[in-house]
Order: C-alpha cells, then structure tokens, then sequence
C-alpha cells in the first residue's frame, strides 16, 4: 500500500495543497481555541511565503544562463495587453468619480468589481510561473524574462494611478513605487542576483541545485498551501456581502479565463504558446493581494484571494493533462509501478534512463488488420499481438516529461530473443503514431514473432497537448530510448521473458531513419546503454542525416515549388525548440515570411489535425511551397547573421560526424528523392567513408514513397540481412 499510496499524493499533490489549505483555515475558525495562535500562525505563513518563493525562484535561476533571457515580441504584445486594460478600466473609474452621468453613477456603485478587473490584469507574473511552464514542456528563460518586465512595469504603472483612484489617501509615486519595489526586489531580483553568483562561484553547488527541478515543484504545492489560507482568510474577513463575493469571484474567473486564452493568441506567432499563456494567466496574487489592502479599498484583495483558485484550478488540470493522468470526479485508478521516489533515487545515482512507467490500456492487435491498414489488403503474417500502451519519463530542456510509446508481443509468447525498436515517420497529425495508429514495422514483428517497441515523438499520442520537436532528431533519439528502457521494464514486469542473448535491431524510414541513426550514435557515445539495448545492427532510410546540407541544397533553387515544403518549415521550427539556440533571439517575423504567418499556416500546423499532405496543400493554396515563400528576407540573405545563425543550429543536428560506428547500419536511399535529397547520404559516405561496418543500398529512381514502401517491403521479406 505504501507505494501507491504514496504515489498517489505526489500526483495529486496541486489539488490536496488547495483542499487543505482551504480547510486549514475553515477548521481553524470552528476551534475558538485555536484563535489565540492566531498572529503567531499569520507571522509564520507571511515569513514562511518569501522564503519558499525565494528558494523557488533561486531553482528556477539556477537553471537559466543569463544569455538565455533574451526579449520576445509576445513580450511587449502581453505588456501592452495587460497595461492598456488595466489604464482604460482606471480611466473610466476615475472620469466616473468626476462624473454625475447615470453610468459614471453605475460604474461607482460597482466601484469594487471594476477595481477587482484591475487588480487581476495589472497583477504581475508569479515567480512559480517558471516552475509551472517547465512542467508544461515550455521554456522557463521566457518566461522569467517577462516577470522581470512585468514586474518593474507593475512598479511604475500603480503608483502612478494610486494617487489619482484614492487622492485622499496621501501615497504620492515615490511612496507608492519604494514600496512596491521593496517587495519586488527580495523575491524577484535578489534569487536571480544570487543564483548567478553561485553559478560563477561555486559551480559544483550550482550544478546540485540545477539537478533538484522537482524541488521547486513541490516547494510550489507548498507555498501554494499557504497561499490558498490567506485567500480563504481574506475572503471570510472581507466583509463583503455575498452577492458582492459572488461578483467578485466571477469578474475574477473571468480575468483568468481571459487572461490565459490571450496568452496563446499572443505567443502562437512566436510559437511561445505555453510561454504566453503562463505568464499572461499565472499571477503572483500574493502580490496581488498585498497592493490590494495597502494602496486600493482593502475588499479589492478578495479578487486576488478568488484568482488564486482559479488560476491554480486551471494549473493543475494543464499540468495532469499534460501528463495524462487520468482524473475521473469520484475515482483515481492509479496503476502500479515505480514510484517517483525510486525516479529521484535514480536521478542522485546519476542514472540518465527513466525506467519507470505506467500502463494506460491494453489490447489486441489482429495481424490481418494491421496490414490491410499499412498495405492495403488483409493478409495474416503471424499469431494476435498483445499491445501495451503506457506513459514513461524521459528528459526535455532538463526537465522530465512523461510521453507515450507501445510494445507489442505475439499473444502467448513466453520468451523472445528479438525486439524491433521503430522511430516512426515525420507527422504533424497527433494520431499517426504508433500508440493510435498500426505501424511498418508493427508487421516486422508479426512475421517475425518478435517484441516491438515504438515511441510517440514528444507532441503526438497521448501527449498532444506538448509542443512537437519536428526534426529534432537528437532529442527524439534519446527520447526513443527511454521508451526503449521503460518497454523493458514493462517486459520484465508483465511480458514474455527475455532470453541470455537477446538482441534489437533499430529502424526508420524518413524522419525515422535519422532518428534511427542519432539512437545508433547515442549508444555508441554511451556504451552503458549497449548493456540493456543489445543492438545488433540499424536500418535507416531516406533520413535528414545532415540538415545542413538538405537545408542549403534548396537554396540552389529558392523559387522552385517544392514537393514536400512542410519538411523545410519542420526543420526550422525544430531549431527554435533546441536547447541553446542560435536562434531564440529572433521572432517568427524574422524566419518565416509575412505570406507563411498571415494565412493561417502555422494555426493549421499547431492544431495537428491534418496529415502532412493537408498541410502542403494548405501552404500551396496559401502561395508558401517555395523556398522565398517560406522564408524571411533575412533568411533568404546568404550574407546575413540570421542566416548563419541558421546553419550554425542546423549544424548541431548533424548525425554524420563525431563518431565512427562500429555497429553496424545499413543505409537505404534514393537518388533521386525529392523530399529528403540525397545530398544527406553523400554526407554520410564522406564523413565514414571506408568504414566496413556501413553498408549501403542505393536507388536510382523512386520519390520518397516508393522508397519507403521499398525499403520496408525489402525488411519484411528479408532482402536485407538480419
């Protein structure tokens, strides 16, 4: 029981700190007894409130170069947002409070709703807001780059109006902004300040601090405990009536819903989605609550007690979703398997593989199904698969994520000495992979009575919710292996066993294939893996090995139509997404150009709902299938920054240097493709030019589809050795 119990709480953790914190302060004020603690317990959950913030804060800095905070356009559109509204609604209180009109009367009347509309839109950024978009798979550099911006805006903005909404309340700017400045510099300035230091002078330490992510997570649940107490207490003390509680509570709820939808439309030019949203809806209402009682009508810090809830509410449901848990109103069903304590063992061992996992169904593959689905025709190559679909953990910016992958075994299977590892085609549609849909290679493992194991790449499946790497084919190569460690686990635990000898072989077509060759490269820099993936030989096909060079082969002839011009607008948005890139300084206007962002291309590609022939005909009738119409003038410049820029990123996801292999491949292209050029297999056999354990088969016609049936059709009937 202690397992999944224990499990248990540390899932739920967002929603229990919110119930409890709630009904710690509603019990405490049935026990009249307890009162008498009173001021003690309020010292220690103001004192307690900075510090947890700070240590949070200082995390979250530990893990950001100061290079890193670089400025964003969503930036200045969210500021704009925010301070616009926050000056039109005190503008019209204060030409209210100059007014005798029946509206300017109305308005007064409802004084407090209005001034509570304020508070939630001027409220800055909250300090967890980091911590919360690194759990959603965003980048935290972003978003700690517009708290510092919305918070110094905050300290300038309030005490400019205070004045003006409350005259007789003698606070002037100098007053008003010294005291806002003085509780934005301990808990925003000062951990960033300090975590830097560290970094500089004592690098071990900050290394330790930048490896306890989680920490910061849970410091959050409790900082957001105390947080839910003050509200509940600010909202029982306000006074209010409860038809006013009830407008407060539903202006409040409506400045959130708002806030974070806003959020997405401000941030989807950029592709900062997540970004924007968080920093938009994600409020420091501590803060809040503070400017509340000290420089508007006390009862206006109800607004930020009721927004707590709301914006936590929505929080925790991102953060499950993102996850997939399953949340049912009555019911958790909580599966087994290994706790996140044995995750975190693993992590201070200096384990890189995730071995955990969690089943979230199983069922019955029918081998005629699956190739009439892949083929065509029905036609049985071997007995019924077991399919097992489940959640594992693997890494992304540092951060562990959880995505979903399969591993399939024929049904009565008691023991196998040969697993199949696919990394799957290039998608943008969320259900073509292979936890929703039948795969290639799902028919190597029917007619071979063999274990198969594919992974979704990061934003498909079960995790369509996540931003999608495209052709990042690094971070998608380690990413299959943890599906591949947690598979193995899966086997261990509830599939056949595995003989002595047991043996895999790693294949992929397309994106596949270069994904297949960063997996093969991967064990090969780390040869601990070979002790558990037993890789006896790779089969990759038609892959963008060198994007440096499929990149710039296109230049040769930008004004060409391109048959695939959805691969090229991939490639790009997957460099945005690479850790350090060279390109986070620019905005989406700097990359692509005023025809691709204008109609609606992007819209259509983030709502993975269209297959990648969809998308093409939607940039086709959008005039975008050429190289210019795709790309900026910047882009388009040889001789610019942002063009080297480019290539400089493309160059660090080039699978064909660095290391020489020595198990063995076999590469499959065709001269004559026209989505993956060949120019990307020629990088290959100059770079590992005469190494023996490379094999090559070459077409010298086909486009990319024949190839790909090809190279499949050869692997199941055995063409290839194996």
């Amino acid at each position: 029981m202690k397992g999944p119990l224990l499990k248990f709480l540390k899932d739920w953790m967002l929603v229990i700190g919110m119930i409890s914190g709630a009904g710690a302060y509603l019990v405490y004020m049935q026990i009249p007894s307890l009162h008498t603690a009173g001021p003690v317990l309020e010292f220690i959950c103001r004192k307690a409130q900075p510090i947890l913030l700070f240590l949070m804060l200082f995390i979250s800095f530990s893990r950001i170069e100061p290079r890193q905070l670089v400025f964003k356009r969503w930036h200045l559109r969210n500021l704009l947002i925010q301070v616009l509204v926050f000056m039109i609604l005190c503008l019209t209180v204060i030409w209210a409070m100059h007014s005798t009109t029946p509206l300017a009367l109305w308005i007064l009347r409802h004084r407090i709703l209005f001034e509570s509309a304020m508070l939630c839109m001027i409220c800055p950024t909250a300090t967890a807001c980091a911590v919360v978009t690194g759990k959603l798979g965003g980048d935290m550099a972003q978003v700690v780059m517009y708290t510092i911006i919305i918070n110094l805006a905050v300290s300038i903005v309030v005490p400019l109006t205070v004045p003006l909404l409350y005259p007789q309340a003698g606070i002037s700017f100098i007053i008003a902004f010294s005291r806002i400045l003085a509780k934005v510099f301990p808990l925003l300035i000062l951990p960033c300040l300090t975590a830097w230091a560290v970094r500089w002078l004592m690098p071990r330490f900050h290394d330790w601090v930048a490896s306890k992510m989680n920490l910061s997570f849970y410091l959050w649940s409790v900082s957001l405990t105390i947080a839910i107490v003050m509200s509940t207490r600010a909202i029982v003390h306000s006074g209010c009536s409860v038809l006013t509680l009830l407008g407060v509570a539903l202006v409040s709820m409506l400045c959130c819903i708002i806030q974070f939808a806003l959020g997405r439309v401000t941030g989807r030019k950029s592709g900062s989605r997540i970004e924007a949203s968080q920093a938009f809806g994600q409020k420091n209402t501590v803060f809040g609550i503070w400017m509340g009682y000290t420089f508007w009508n006390p009862l206006v810090s109800v607004a930020g007690g009721f927004y707590t809830i709301w914006h936590n509410i929505h929080n925790t449901r991102q953060l499950y979703k993102t996850a997939k848990l399953i949340i049912i109103l009555s019911a958790v069903l909580v599966i087994s398997g290994c706790s996140r304590d044995e995750i975190e063992k693993a992590d201070e061992q200096d384990s890189s593989r995730k071995e955990w996992y969690q089943v979230v169904r199983t069922d019955t593959l029918k081998s005629e199904s699956v190739v009439k689905f892949i083929a065509g025709y029905p036609l049985p190559l071997g007995p019924d698969m077991v399919k097992v679909t489940f959640m594992y953990h693997s890494l992304n910016r540092s951060d562990t994520l959880a995505l979903s992958g399969v591993v399939c075994w024929p049904v009565g299977m008691e023991s196998s000495s040969r697993i199949w590892l696919e990394n799957h085609y290039f998608t943008v549609r969320w259900d073509e992979c292979p936890t929703q849909t039948p795969q290639p290679g799902m028919i190597l493992s029917f007619s071979t009575n063999s274990i198969y194991v594919g992974a979704d790449y990061q934003g498909l499946g079960l995790t369509r919710d996540m931003p999608q790497p495209y052709l990042n084919t690094i971070l998608l190569g380690r990413q299959s292996l943890d599906c591949f460690m947690a598979a193995m686990a899966i086997l261990k635990d509830i599939g056949p066993d595995l003989e002595q000898d047991y043996y895999t072989y790693n294949i992929g077509f397309s994106l596949g294939g270069a994904v297949s060759l960063a997996v093969a490269r991967q064990i090969e820099l780390d040869p601990a893996l070979q002790k558990t993936v037993h890789l006896k030989k790779s089969f990759c096909g038609g892959g963008p090995y060198d994007q440096t060079a499929m990149f710039t082969s296109f230049f040769q002839d930008p004004n060409r139509e391109l048959s695939y011009p959805i691969g090229l607008l991939a490639a790009a948005r997957s460099m945005l997404m690479s850790n350090d890139s060279y390109l986070s300084k620019y905005d989406y206007s700097m990359l692509f150009s005023p025809t691709l962002i204008g109609n609606g291309v992007m819209d259509s590609l983030d709502l993975k709902k269209y297959n990648t022939y969809q998308i093409i005909d939607i940039m086709r009738k959008a005039g975008c299938s050429s190289l210019r119409n795709i790309f900026s003038e910047q882009v388009m410049d040889q001789e610019s920054d942002v063009f080297r820029d480019v290539l400089k990123e493309t160059r660090k996801l080039d699978l064909t240097i660095g290391w020489n292999p020595e198990i063995p491949i076999l590469f499959h292209h065709s001269k004559k493709d026209e989505t993956v050029p060949y120019v990307c297999l020629e990088r290959v056999q100059e770079n590992m030019s005469g190494n023996p354990n490379i094999t090559y088969d070459i077409a010298e016609s086909g486009s990319h589809a024949d190839d790909a049936r090809q190279f499949y059709t050869y692997l199941i009937f055995r063409r290839y050795d194996y």
